[in-house]
């Protein structure tokens, strides 16, 4: 996302994963399709059955209420990309942000990791207080680092 501010919208392609997707990002030339890793939050690995599949429906449902044919707004942080080259961002909706509230839904853990901690990790830790039953299942499910 070269010459991406630090915060830019997109449309959401497809829903990778409990915490990846990728996005089509439409304000630069030509239009950049990226792949995105949400920060600040872990959700099991597609190949974890039957969890994996559990925060990805959790992560399409939640996009698939946005009325603006999944638009979201990307914010960028410190550190731009991860190991396997994918864009590390906050992903919001209507101002709500989606990180935040897949962990308030027990759909992920909040994994706020520094240096990208510009979203409160307090503010992530907090949504601990109000656990459901899939967030204490996910802790009983060890993920591949």
């Amino acid at each position: 996302m070269t010459n991406v501010p630090n915060q830019t919208s997109a449309q959401v392609q497809q829903v990778i994963s409990g915490h990846t997707v990728d996005v089509l990002i439409t304000n630069q030339d030509p239009p950049l399709v990226a792949r995105i890793r949400m920060i600040g939050i872990e959700a099991p690995s597609w190949k974890q059955k039957p969890w994996g599949d559990q925060a990805k429906t959790c992560l399409q449902k939640m996009l698939s209420e946005t009325s603006d044919q999944q638009s979201v707004m990307l914010e960028l942080d410190v550190e731009e990309q991860d190991r396997y080259s994918r864009w590390l961002a906050y992903v919001w909706i209507d101002g709500v942000l989606v990180n935040e509230q897949l962990v308030a839904k027990g759909c992920a853990l909040a994994s706020p990791l520094a240096p990208n901690n510009k979203i409160s990790t307090v503010r992530f830790k907090a949504l601990f207080l109000n656990w459901s039953v899939p967030a204490v299942t996910l802790l009983l499910v060890p993920w591949p680092a």
